[in-house]
C-alpha cells in the first residue's frame, strides 16, 4: 500500500512517516498543496492523509481538487480540534472516525 501524507509541521510529518514506514507502508510525504498536486500527477496513493492546515491552501481545497481531477483515493484528514475524517470517493457525507 502506496500512503502520502501531506503534512507542513516538520515533526508532526517525522511522526506520522516513521509509524507508517515502520508499519510497513511506501510512504512519500509532501509539505504543501503544491507538492501534493505534484506527487498525485506522478503516482498513484491507495490513501492520502491530508493535514486542512497548510501554508499555500488549504486542504479541503486541495481534497476539493483532487476530486475534480478525478483522483478517487480515499483521504484522511485532521481538523486539528476535531476527530480524525476521512473523505470516501464520491462522497458527499464524510464520515468521523472516533
Amino acid at each position: 500500500m502506496r500512503i502520502l501524507v501531506v503534512e507542513d509541521e516538520q515533526a508532526i510529518a517525522a511522526f506520522i512517516v516513521q509509524g507508517l514506514t515502520e508499519a510497513g507502508y511506501a510512504v512519500d510525504l509532501a509539505a504543501d498543496a503544491a507538492e501534493c498536486l505534484y506527487w498525485t500527477e506522478i503516482a498513484e496513493y491507495d490513501l492520502i492523509v491530508l493535514d486542512v492546515m497548510l501554508p499555500d491552501q488549504d486542504g479541503l481545497t486541495v481534497c476539493a481538487e483532487l476530486r475534480q481531477r478525478g483522483l478517487r483515493v480515499p483521504m484522511l484528514w485532521s481538523l486539528h480540534a476535531t476527530p480524525w475524517t476521512i473523505a470516501w470517493p464520491g462522497s458527499t457525507a464524510v464520515p468521523t472516525i472516533t
